[in-house]
């Protein structure tokens, strides 16, 4: 569950919501990456992590766009998130797992499949919910 929570702050929510208001608090920015799509991404490289922030900008609007991000990422890294965006991203979280891990009866019945070929109680889904929590 703690794996789970730490992934979805670091490449979902609440990141995008940080960066979106971030930006959207400068009118020149806001203008900058209007209908543009924002993607992050996370990936194991050796013994290190790389994040990675995809975001379709003017090219005008980078220096500043990346300062601003820069300042987020401060904040984030020295007091972390607050309080109620962690509530808010679990509640994010658990509304998702459903959808990601269990979104046909295929996917179903491997976890069931699954559960039983490893000994594990047929209710995985509502531990990892309750670990999320």
């Amino acid at each position: 569950g703690s794996l789970l929570v730490a992934d979805e702050i670091l490449v979902t929510h609440p990141m995008y919501s940080r960066f979106e208001q971030a930006l959207s608090k400068n009118a020149v920015l806001e203008r900058a990456i209007n209908g543009g799509d924002m993607n992050v991404r996370l990936e194991a490289l050796s013994n290190l992590s790389l994040w990675t922030l995809l975001l379709d900008i003017e090219p005008a609007a980078v220096p500043l766009s990346v300062r601003t991000i820069k300042n987020e990422l401060r904040q984030i890294s020295r007091n972390g998130i607050s309080q109620e965006e962690l509530q808010e991203m679990k509640r994010y979280l658990q509304g998702i797992l459903c959808v990601r891990r269990r979104g046909t009866m295929a996917d179903v019945a491997q976890g069931l499949l699954d559960a039983f070929e490893h000994n594990h109680t047929i209710s995985g889904y509502a531990s990892e919910l309750a670990s999320v929590n």
